[in-house]
């Protein structure tokens, strides 16, 4: 088991951020929950969160395709 640290930054208004929060907590510990900060969208904020998750080393994943309409995301393997 290895331990990944993420970075993310969420936008969107305080019960959008905090229902997201509250969906990725079962996943890791939260290493830091950041300060809202206004945008310039009326009634929306963004905060900085990262997040501590365990994974699985040794095991490889196959490779899906994106939903339809959505580009793929092709990261580079660790």
């Amino acid at each position: 088991m290895a331990t990944l640290g993420t970075e993310i930054w969420l936008h969107g208004t305080k019960a959008d951020l905090a229902a997201i929060r509250d969906a990725l907590a079962p996943l890791g510990t939260w290493l830091q929950i950041g300060d809202l900060h206004p945008t310039e969208l009326a009634g929306h904020v963004r905060v900085y969160l990262r997040l501590s998750v365990a994974v699985q080393t040794g095991t490889r994943r196959t490779k899906r395709s994106a939903p339809a309409g959505r580009p793929e995301l092709d990261l580079p393997a660790a």
